[in-house]
């Protein structure tokens, strides 16, 4: 038999397109040169053989023993690392759809989704594919997938895991430890670094990163859990900020937080007759010296006292045992999770703290609980480091202002210095424009950071500041905490972050000198008084009230921001006006027709013929379809056409094409169906027709996307205004004013319109506004319109077969690249196709 015959009759077992996959690797143009090898001379000793073709060392992996399993799955893998995610998914799928190949599929279609990040689809694919293969593939996927579906089941597993703990590679052992280490069973979490670190021992090429990973974590087991120490009250207990954690993979390596923190303690050492003490002898040393460094006009002579300070973790003071009332400002980025892959963030602090929020930013509905809401609003005002953050803050009901970042203060430990003369240019991690060939670079972010102390950090944190102001006249950067600090100094700073339109920058980018002027004498007039009363050891209910009184005109200007109104932008009524005449409303009769609509991309109209024949049989009321598309559509039978032409042109060059499904507003009926081209009705739409939508514009299902966050969905539709980072930080105003934070987002392929109440609501101008003022796309637009405010479908109207777990759909929809006319197989193609063939059919 030749190796082509061997390779064929592999091959023709197998699916398509794990067939084609096999058999593409191995080039036809190559088998005379295969075969005429076989005739070759064996190489002489030490002789270089030429390598074999990739086909032949995919057959000769399983002729020595390697699994087909193992060799798909490593070629499924192959594709994923290359993004080809589309391919990757259709090899799963078809390999689940036979039966002597259905469990290697479903387990490569959990790998797949995991990938994906969607884990319940991941979990359903591993239950029906094999476990054994899912941890010699995929042990990493296959444990998060676990943890993040089932947590109290998957950490029994893991219990069981432990009798035969070689079966797991190291970095399997680190995901499960991950997951568990923040619900602090000691003792389990014992035994599961005990089994890693044994695995990591007999196998450190598996992991390379165990070797700094490990050390860490072993000095975090066993720690306090939120314990509070008896304070001495003859001295105020004080709080500054470190940035560790017990995964050191994912604590902070910016310098940049370390200079924060060391802007933090200007606010209290700039108080002289204060005294320091601490149980570590190195930072009582560096604070004192600190106090040393304070610009004469910014020291104040406060009462006399003593001050322990006490380093508090930021991300992971639960772990701490702290003194009662233990005060600390609260500035920075609080989005950081114990091990990332947990979502378990330590907010509430540590039960010790009493903070002052000041320089604070947060966006992420993870960490915003229902139990930290109240525990800001406990603390209120918030003084927000950005607007963004201020605007947040203000839809969940927590009274907030902003105070700009202390950063702009780091100048107080700063006595004035001979400044640099000598023309000279450095670019710190500076990546929008390009950096001219021979200049001076620096890093903000760096490996070393991790490793070193916290005192250790400080030093380095002055150092770098020094050297700026000192040998350098202009610095180029996109980090915030260079770019506003060495301002500070007085060194002239280009600003050039990646995108002009990220969140965190909302009223700090783009400052005059006499705006950063503003933003420092108010960080300082706020924090002086509020820190005499701390040092002074005012009772604790008077300071906070002392914080409101400071803060309560910050408060109300920053509400009467938040809630102003929306100006519709100029260019919509003449859109809308144009708009009108392309398709002019008319008189429908009020029968029991079902309105549908489809938006057709150009020149996909040949596929029109599946979804309208499929609604056509299953719906027990005749249908209206209108077709928004470039050319006319075909006609099936029993279906009437009303086809809009997307190609012409309306107000301001734009063609109707370019709304997308917001075409479907102009559709002069009352209640309208819009559904996606790549779909397969399997459901009466008379149920939709007839839905109560309780007052609302729309109903649709929830978002099918491993990302449901419905403000992501404006942040990223934001950074299409990279020209215009004003309208950017205006629409962030305007979502976090119309919207609460946050809400699931929702699919927008399939929706049920009342396009009566609509035009009530002067909906359509809202969703113009979006799309020509913020650029929104339409699937975005929706989302503006009525954010959380929607009726819930069904998933099963709107299916995604490679995203959601299997169910008996209403509605398939085929959201992905894979269509049904695809070549690729996709799930409910043949379907799909058979609707298309009669559906065609009947239209000769």
């Amino acid at each position: 038999m030749t190796i082509r015959d061997a390779v064929s009759r592999v091959a023709n077992r197998l699916p398509h397109p794990v067939r084609e996959l096999v058999r593409t690797k191995i080039p036809v143009a190559t088998w005379a040169e295969l075969q005429s090898a076989r005739r070759r001379r064996p190489a002489a000793v030490g002789q270089r053989r030429e390598p074999a073709p990739d086909g032949i060392r995919w057959l000769t992996d399983i002729a020595n023993g390697r699994g087909l399993g193992i060799m798909v799955g490593k070629e499924v893998e192959a594709l994923l690392a290359a993004n080809k995610v589309a391919q990757a998914q259709s090899t799963g799928d078809s390999l689940a759809a036979h039966a002597e190949t259905a469990s290697l599929g479903h387990t490569l279609c959990g790998l797949v989704a995991a990938h994906r990040r969607l884990y319940p689809l991941a979990a359903d694919r591993f239950g029906r594919g094999d476990e054994e293969l899912a941890i010699a593939l995929a042990p990493v996927e296959y444990v998060v997938t676990r943890f993040v579906t089932d947590p109290v089941g998957a950490k029994c597993w893991a219990q069981r895991m432990l009798q035969t703990p070689d079966v797991l590679p190291p970095t399997a052992w680190w995901q499960v430890i991950r997951h568990t280490f923040p619900a602090r069973d000691d003792a389990f979490n014992r035994r599961v670094l005990d089994t890693l670190e044994a695995s990591h021992a007999s196998n450190p090429a598996a992991w390379p990163r165990g070797a700094d990973v490990l050390p860490e974590l072993e000095r975090w087991i066993g720690r306090p859990n939120r314990e509070i120490r008896a304070a001495d009250h003859s001295v105020v207990h004080f709080g500054v900020l470190d940035y560790r954690q017990p995964d050191w993979s994912t604590a902070s390596d910016n310098i940049g937080d370390w200079i924060q923190t060391l802007a933090s303690l200007g606010h209290l050492v700039r108080h002289r007759n204060v005294r320091f003490a601490s149980t570590d002898p190195t930072v009582e040393q560096f604070i004192t010296n600190l106090q040393a460094r304070v610009r004469p006009e910014l020291a104040r002579d406060s009462a006399a006292g003593q001050v322990e300070v006490h380093v508090v973790e930021r991300d992971a003071s639960s772990f701490q045992a702290l003194p009662e009332q233990t005060w600390i400002l609260a500035f920075g980025w609080y989005m950081h999770p114990q091990f990332i892959v947990s979502g378990q963030f330590d907010v509430p602090f540590h039960p010790a703290i009493r903070p002052i929020f000041v320089s604070f930013h947060c966006n992420n509905r993870a960490m915003l609980t229902v139990e930290a809401v109240e525990y800001l609003r406990a603390y209120a005002p918030i003084g927000c480091r950005d607007w963004t953050t201020v605007d947040v803050l203000l839809s969940l009901g927590v009274p907030a202002f902003f105070s700009g970042c202390l950063t702009t203060t780091i100048n107080t430990v700063f006595p004035d210095a001979p400044l640099a003369t000598r023309e000279r240019t450095i670019y710190v991690d500076a990546v929008r424009n390009p950096v001219p060939a021979g200049a001076e670079r620096s890093k903000a972010m760096y490996r070393l950071v991790r490793d070193r102390s916290f005192v250790q950090n400080l030093k380095e944190a002055l150092d770098v500041l020094e050297t700026y102001r000192r040998e350098y006249t202009r610095v180029v950067t996109k980090r915030l905490h260079c770019y506003l600090p060495a301002t500070s100094l007085g060194v002239e700073v280009d600003f050039e972050p990646g995108d002009n339109t990220i969140v965190r920058f909302n009223g700090l980018s783009g400052l005059s000198r006499s705006e950063f002027d503003d933003m420092r004498a108010s960080l300082l007039a706020r924090l002086e008084p509020v820190m005499t009363a701390i040092l002074a050891a005012r009772p604790e209910q008077e300071i906070y009230r002392l914080w409101r009184d400071l803060n309560a005109e910050a408060v109300r200007h920053a509400t009467n921001r938040h809630q102003r109104p929306t100006i519709v932008s100029p260019a919509v009524d003449p859109l809308l006006a144009s708009l009108g005449n392309v398709v002019p409303p008319e008189a429908l009769a009020h029968d029991d027709t079902i309105d549908v609509a489809v938006v057709v991309p150009p020149g996909h109209e040949v596929h029109l013929t599946g979804v309208l024949a499929s609604a056509r049989d299953r719906s027990s009321r005749p249908l209206r379809a209108w077709i928004f598309a470039a050319s006319s559509p075909a006609r099936p039978p029993g279906v009437e056409i009303r086809w809009i032409d997307t190609s012409t042109t309306v107000d301001g060059g734009l063609t109707l094409s370019d709304l997308g499904s917001l075409a479907a507003a102009l559709v002069p009926a009352d209640r309208l169906i819009l559904l996606p081209l790549a779909a397969l009705v399997e459901e009466d739409l008379a149920r939709l027709a007839n839905l109560d939508l309780d007052g609302r514009v729309l109903a649709a299902r929830r978002t099918s996307s491993s990302s449901s966050s419905g403000f992501a969905t404006f942040y990223r539709a934001a950074t299409r205004l990279d020209d215009r980072p004003e309208t950017a930080f205006e629409s962030y105003r305007d979502v976090h004013a119309r919207h609460r934070f946050d809400f699931d987002a929702f699919d927008t392929a399939l929706l049920v319109l009342d396009l009566a109440a609509l035009r009530r609501s002067e909906g359509l101008r809202q969703l113009l506004h979006s799309f020509v003022e913020y650029r929104y796309s339409a699937h975005e637009a929706w989302h503006y319109l009525v954010g959380n405010d929607y009726t819930r479908l069904d998933p099963a109207w709107g299916y995604v077969p490679t995203r959601d777990r299997p169910v008996a759909p209403y509605v398939w929809h085929w959201a992905d690249s894979t269509k049904p006319w695809s070549s690729p197989y996709t799930p409910g193609r043949d379907e799909w196709r058979r609707a298309q063939q009669a559906g065609s059919d009947g239209d000769r």
